[in-house]
């Protein structure tokens, strides 16, 4: 499993990658739950992937992305925040 950890401003992710029965799925971890189905709309329109929220014994909520979309968040990490903070 390869992570990845990102800060912005005041909240922090971590980017996961899994093969799921054969499937690559992105572990988005660290999303206030609050924002959770914001993101995950942002992210699949923005990157043209599937996705869902998923409940994690790791923590309380993820999101679950297919593909490997790891460089793509990080590189458009920021835009995605400020977009959501200003709702």
């Amino acid at each position: 499993m390869a992570q990845n950890e990102i800060n912005g401003g005041d909240i922090e992710i971590q980017l996961d990658f899994k093969k799921i029965k054969g499937n690559k799925k992105t572990i988005v971890r660290g999303i206030p739950k609050d924002k959770l189905l914001p993101i995950l709309g942002m992210f699949k329109n923005d990157l043209g992937c599937n996705g869902n929220v998923c409940d994690d014994p790791k923590s309380d909520s993820v999101l679950q992305l297919t593909g490997d979309q790891r460089k793509t968040i990080d590189n458009r990490y920021n835009s995605y925040f400020k977009r959501i903070d200003k709702n």
